[in-house]
């Protein structure tokens, strides 16, 4: 009875033993966790501070592109087409295609005389070759 007794106690203490341990196991873990946690928060809040911060630039920039140029991009574009139909060339080709020397792929008869083209700006065209330019 008495050895019986002495195991039932010696099984109670390894039993608390064991409990101890997962608890400071526990406790351990439970640590760990929160300093995981703290650190991604960090991280998240460093990214959204880098977001705000970003976003208020591009802001600003919009902004100043706005107080620069104003608004109104589509009556700038109409404004260019007019321009571009006014002008003596195809669909306003030159003006936006201009090379060096005046002559553009389209600026006349040069295409069937290049020589004579090149020389007298674009021969039987009267000329026409030399305008665009501008922009």
């Amino acid at each position: 009875r008495l050895a019986k007794r002495a195991q039932h106690k010696r099984e109670a203490r390894l039993a608390a033993e064991k409990e101890a341990e997962t608890a400071e196991k526990t406790k351990e873990d439970a640590l760990r966790e929160v300093a995981r946690l703290k650190k991604v928060l960090k991280v998240q809040r460093r990214n959204m501070a880098m977001k705000e911060s970003r976003d208020r630039r591009w802001n600003e920039l919009q902004d100043q592109h706005q107080r620069n140029w104003g608004g109104g991009q589509e009556e700038d574009n109409q404004e260019g087409n007019q321009d571009r139909n006014q002008d003596a060339t195809p669909h306003g080709y030159l003006r936006d295609h201009q090379t060096t020397d005046g002559f553009g792929p389209r600026s006349g008869s040069h295409l069937a005389h290049p020589a004579q083209g090149q020389r007298d700006g674009g021969g039987g065209g009267g000329g026409g070759g030399g305008t665009g330019g501008g922009g």
